[in-house]
């Protein structure tokens, strides 16, 4: 089936979904929506982010040449909005490395998964307090990514959906990874490292500067983890 009745849409309400990949039973994409949503991956209904999810536009091309379709399981109905993306982030967090999701859930770098000594540490910080005429680019980075990348400066440099001239006017790029600051960048120079994604190189603001002491190892005040906005990596203040 490709469409839910309209009786049937109707008691769903918000629901969080899952595509499988039916050569293996294995879930690789995860979602939230209302109505014919789960459908429309396979459908090929353009979406707002197509550029972020070429691994699953792959992933859905390849089980369609092989004359199969993917699995569509609803994992938990009848949620309003709200709930639906906490669920939705939840079931993301938990398996991240098998997923062609480019995005992670809502609030994921805020309240994602932590072990109860890392959580003691980060709501034992204090708040940074930005200073008066400092204009800030937060980027929220992942802690896996910089132990990939090899380092903070590495894991925060590239490559992300923004607008570079925005980018450009400010004055300092932080890395927050899971709310707390992890290094702070100054002179940083955008440019373009693919389709619609900007990298920079820049300076890092070493220990002992008055801008490191301001915001390093400092948890991201919680008007900016609220703001409308918050769940996207990238976050501008003021």
């Amino acid at each position: 089936m490709d469409f839910f009745r309209p009786e049937v849409i109707e008691e769903l309400d918000y629901y969080v979904y899952m595509l499988l990949d039916p050569r293996n039973g294995k879930t690789f994409y995860i979602g939230k929506g209302k109505g014919n949503r789960v459908f429309d991956h396979v459908r090929g209904t353009p979406s707002k982010r197509s550029e972020a999810d070429s691994e699953k536009i792959q992933r859905i091309g390849e089980i369609l040449a092989r004359g199969l379709t993917p699995m569509h399981v609803i994992h938990r109905h009848g949620m309003t909005e709200d709930v639906a993306l906490e669920v939705e982030a939840s079931l993301i967090d938990y398996v991240w490395n098998e997923l062609a999701n480019q995005i992670s859930g809502v609030r994921s770098n805020d309240y994602g998964p932590a072990t109860t000594e890392e959580l003691h540490e980060r709501y034992g910080l204090e708040e940074w307090e930005r200073g008066a005429n400092d204009t800030l680019l937060l980027i929220k980075v992942r802690q896996e990514t910089v132990d990939e990348r090899g380092g903070i400066y590495q894991a925060t440099r590239w490559s992300w959906y923004l607008n570079p001239n925005n980018a450009q006017s400010r004055d300092y790029v932080l890395s927050i990874v899971y709310g707390v600051c992890k290094g702070v960048f100054r002179n940083c120079k955008w440019s373009e490292a693919g389709p619609r994604r900007y990298e920079f190189v820049g300076e890092e603001v070493p220990k002992g500067d008055p801008v490191y002491e301001r915001y390093v190892n400092k948890r991201v005040p919680k008007e900016y983890v609220s703001k409308r906005g918050a769940a996207n990596p990238i976050l501008y203040a003021p």
